[in-house]
């Protein structure tokens, strides 16, 4: 993991809301091509039936810890599968917008003011948790992790996204020197800076970095190791895919190009999954999920 042994628990914590707050919660949707509806509430469900092993079944009550602007809690919120869902999030400014987005949507979900480390719910009360790129935010991942299984139900299931060290790196490399390219002139043309410049300069006016901790997938299985889940593994997804995919976020208002590169995603996740698997390091994977069951 990185160090950051010099900053302290508050100040890490107090930067990340800062951010969020007032940097990240108008535009992190916009950023990453987040979508809400009913296709990417039925895109959601095949990926967790991947990430799972199974398929999600029917859940009494659900939680999205680090919910942010709703992507996973507003889009579940809309299946008849889930009764009760619930998220939570350190950042005032990013809950903000997840309501709007739960409105625009026509649903609801409960939402919660609350730190990942310490969560304000009664032990054993959820059916399913997700927990989508918290990790790197916070002083303590591990306790977000041992939150994970105190709130699970015997049974319960949880699904923990974490992007990897060297897979982030090397996506964002490839992003911004190919079509990335074409983006930072525009904006140069403007007067204005690519986005990536704006939030490096606006990140290095706080106390502390927003990411404080990176991991290596291996390093994940060695926390888990140390907390009682009746089940748990580490599995990375998204090499040649996620290239794709963020390609696919640019140019998402072009309908023809989104058609074509949504299909080539699938079957470059297929890909990614099966041969390379075998070729391309683990570390070179974009994202690791982890799946627990209590």
């Amino acid at each position: 993991m990185s160090e950051k042994s010099h900053y302290t628990d508050k100040e890490i914590t107090e930067s990340n809301i800062v951010f969020h707050d007032e940097f990240d919660a108008e535009i992190y949707d916009w950023k990453w091509g987040k979508e809400y509806g009913s296709d990417e509430m039925k895109r959601m469900l095949e990926e967790y039936r991947i990430y799972l092993g199974e398929e999600l079944g029917r859940v009494e009550r659900y939680l999205d810890i680090g919910c942010g602007t709703g992507t996973a809690v507003v889009n579940l919120s809309l299946t008849d599968r889930i009764e009760e869902a619930h998220g939570s999030d350190i950042s005032v400014g990013m809950l903000r917008t997840c309501r709007k987005n739960a409105q625009k949507a026509h649903t609801r979900a409960i939402l919660t003011q609350s730190d990942a480390q310490s969560l304000p719910y009664r032990d054993e009360s959820f059916d399913f948790i997700t927990c989508h790129a918290i990790l790197h935010h916070v002083p303590h991942p591990e306790q977000v992790l041992r939150e994970v299984h105190r709130l699970l139900k015997p049974g319960g299931r949880a699904l923990i996204f974490e992007p990897t060290r060297y897979g982030t790196e090397l996506v964002f490399k490839v992003m911004r020197y190919t079509w990335g390219v074409p983006y930072a002139i525009r904006e140069r043309i403007r007067g204005k800076k690519p986005i990536w410049v704006v939030e490096e300069e606006y990140v290095s006016t706080l106390d502390s970095p927003v990411d404080v901790t990176t991991f290596y997938p291996k390093e994940l299985r060695d926390i888990l190791g140390d907390i009682p889940f009746s089940e748990a593994r580490v599995t990375t997804y998204g090499f040649l895919s996620n290239f794709t995919k963020f390609f696919a976020h640019a140019f998402r208002n072009i309908r023809p190009i989104r058609w074509t590169t949504d299909l080539l995603v699938r079957l470059l996740f297929r890909l990614d999954q099966g041969l390379l698997k075998h070729l391309v390091p683990e570390t070179l994977y974009f994202q690791a999920v982890i799946f627990v069951k209590k």
